[in-house]
């Protein structure tokens, strides 16, 4: 539990010259605006942190995942600035990969779509939604086999949606394997499945193609970086 200590305001601003320690942690600290003649610390059995609050700075989200000492702050601003742009907080936890504002976790089992979907919300993901070309380069260079992505028309055949309902139309882009004979994907084929293909995969050559959601692939989850939600606040 968190208990909150206040400190005299009447201290000179020289106690902001005092190291600030933050030491990395899971949780977060959420910073809220208070009267500018309360200095708070937050304190528990796994961090310290100092910090300030006073009005006009908007409240943030602050991730204790890395130690910095921070020197020669002369003001409140000082302060809340400094920790904000100097944090080197690793963006995405151990196993998971960084890109562009997200992060990706590339399984190395195999489920069915239902299960991989499953999978990525346990941790705090969603399948992954693509949808720049840059972003499925970056997938395609990580990948060497086939993997689930979060696209399916589940509910209407035909009309592809990915996992936050978005449509193709709406993301903008599309990668479906075109083969030379003219036939290209999505078929919804049913020579595995009588029920079809509902399920979109995406091939280790950039491409992707519908094939039975009961089969069994690995897959691909994405959640935003830390310092994504920061931002997004």
């Amino acid at each position: 539990m968190f208990f909150l200590l206040a400190v005299s305001a009447l201290f000179h601003q020289s106690f902001f010259a005092q190291l600030v320690l933050i030491t990395c942690v899971v949780l977060s600290v959420i910073l809220t605006i208070v009267p500018a003649s309360s200095t708070y610390i937050a304190l528990s059995n796994t961090f310290v942190s100092k910090f300030v609050q006073s009005p006009g700075i908007e409240p943030m989200l602050l991730p204790l995942s890395y130690m910095k000492a921070v020197e020669n702050a002369s003001t409140h601003k000082n302060i809340y600035s400094l920790l904000r742009l100097s944090h080197s907080c690793e963006p995405c936890a151990d196993g998971w990969t960084a890109y562009d504002g997200n992060c990706y976790f590339f399984s190395s089992e195999k489920q069915t779509w239902f299960d991989s979907n499953l999978s990525c919300g346990a941790l705090d993901a969603h399948l992954v939604i693509i949808e720049t070309e840059k972003e499925q380069g970056f997938l395609k260079s990580k990948i060497q086999v086939f993997h689930w992505i979060g696209l399916n028309d589940l509910d209407t055949e035909g009309r592809w949606v990915w996992v936050n309902n978005q449509t193709l139309d709406e993301t903008g882009v599309q990668f479906w394997l075109k083969r030379e004979s003219g036939q290209s994907e999505p078929d919804n084929w049913k020579g595995r499945d009588s029920s079809g293909e509902h399920c979109a995969i995406m091939r280790i050559w950039d491409q992707w193609c519908d094939v039975p959601c009961k089969s069994n692939y690995n897959f691909i989850c994405e959640k935003k970086q830390i310092s994504s939600l920061m931002h997004d606040d």
